[in-house]
């Protein structure tokens, strides 16, 4: 069974619709402010998670593990040669 996904703001409208059919005063108000609010929220873009960070691009980590979360220094490489990057 296949069951299509609403946004919000069908979600949100639908409640609406429904508080208005059911003449229910004292939420319409209410509703009206979240549906203004969710339709904001989803016509903002969502932020660029790399923005700031310069010419680094780090979009495909082609099976690679990084650890963003270290502190001091971080060896990169193999045993020999390995370059250091420090995060002091």
């Amino acid at each position: 069974m296949s069951e299509e996904i609403r946004s919000d703001i069908d979600f949100v409208r639908d409640v609406l619709i429904d508080a208005l059919d059911e003449r229910r005063d004292e939420l319409v108000g209410d509703l009206f402010d979240l549906y203004n609010r969710v339709r904001e929220r989803e016509n903002t873009p969502a932020p660029d998670p790399f923005a700031g960070l310069g010419n680094i691009n780090i979009s495909s980590t082609d099976g690679i593990d990084y650890n963003f979360a270290a502190a001091g220094d971080v060896a990169i490489g193999g045993a020999e040669g390995q370059d250091v990057i420090s995060f002091s």
